[in-house]
């Protein structure tokens, strides 16, 4: 139903930034995310989004092209979010172990609450949500790209200074925070009744310092 009708109005709205009109775009985004919960993505169609904002098939083709752009715009929300938390932690130039705690909570966190935008694009393939030519799916992949790269400049800087102890190489890191960022609703569900930023945190502390006991004698790892 989409048309140079709806791309033209949809494209002004956008640019003259009304404060109405993004209202009702979150609106749509936080329905369609509850529903690709509840139904899965590839189950539920634009008419079911459309009815659970009370507005018809039609009108929801004037905030968003396709049901591909609703989730490819939940999709950047989530990695904007991420990138951004990233720059912060390189920019201030804080300690190995506040920078990674800030980042792995962080991870976990939002993992867990985009669910199940990441799970989605993890664990059904991106390639089965998101169409082989679409742009969409190249500006995730981007995303994507840039922040395991602000990722890498964090972890072989605190291997030049000695700062992360590890044999393995940056990008065997990088695999594994990601790794374990990608089941954060897991781990978050694991904990139930506790607040998921603890569970983060928690977490977090495990995967820097360790899971083996400390001597409280010497404060150094118990053997």
């Amino acid at each position: 139903m989409k048309g140079s009708r709806y791309d033209l109005r949809r494209h002004s709205a956008l640019q003259k930034s009304d404060p109405s009109y993004r209202a009702t775009r979150e609106k749509i985004l936080s329905s369609a995310m509850q529903a690709f919960e509840e139904v899965g993505f590839t189950e539920i169609t634009i008419d079911e989004i459309a009815k659970r904002c009370d507005l018809d098939r039609s009108s929801i083709y004037y905030y968003f092209e396709s049901k591909q752009e609703i989730i490819g715009s939940l999709m950047e929300s989530y990695y904007n979010r991420i990138i951004s938390i990233t720059e912060r932690i390189i920019n201030n130039n804080y300690d190995i172990n506040k920078s990674f705690s800030i980042l792995l909570t962080d991870l976990i966190y939002s993992y867990g609450n985009h669910y199940p935008i990441k799970y989605i694009c993890t664990h059904e393939l991106i390639s089965h949500v998101l169409s082989q030519n679409s742009r969409w799916k190249k500006k995730i992949i981007k995303l994507n790209e840039r922040f395991e790269k602000l990722l890498e400049t964090l972890i072989e800087d605190g291997l030049n200074t000695r700062d992360l102890r590890s044999k393995a190489r940056a990008q065997v890191l990088i695999a594994m925070i990601v790794g374990l960022s990608n089941w954060g609703d897991e781990i978050i569900a694991s904990n139930s009744g506790a607040p998921a930023s603890e569970t983060a945190a928690v977490v977090a502390d495990i995967l820097l310092n360790g899971l083996r006991g400390r001597d409280p004698h010497n404060d150094e790892y118990a053997m």
